[in-house]
């Protein structure tokens, strides 16, 4: 009886085993995935950024607090 209740248990246990395995397998490829598609964002950012500033450099702070709105020309009376 306690040698069928031993074999159970270690059954039971190399399944646990090999799950924790697998699920933490799973967990380093998504966290490999994430780190990468964050430091794509990052690139994608940073052209963005480029294209929207493109006399400015990364890091320069513009004094101008409306650089980003639209500029249209003055119309006469209005």
């Amino acid at each position: 009886m306690n040698q069928e209740r031993l074999e159970r248990l270690e059954e039971n246990l190399t399944f646990v085993e090999r799950s924790t395995e697998e699920s933490l397998a799973q967990i380093v490829d998504l966290d490999r995935r994430l780190r990468a598609l964050v430091e794509r964002v990052a690139r994608i950012e940073g052209r963005l950024t480029s294209l929207a500033n493109p006399y400015e450099t990364p890091g320069d702070a513009s004094d101008d607090t409306n650089a980003d709105a639209p500029h249209t020309p003055h119309e006469p009376g209005v």
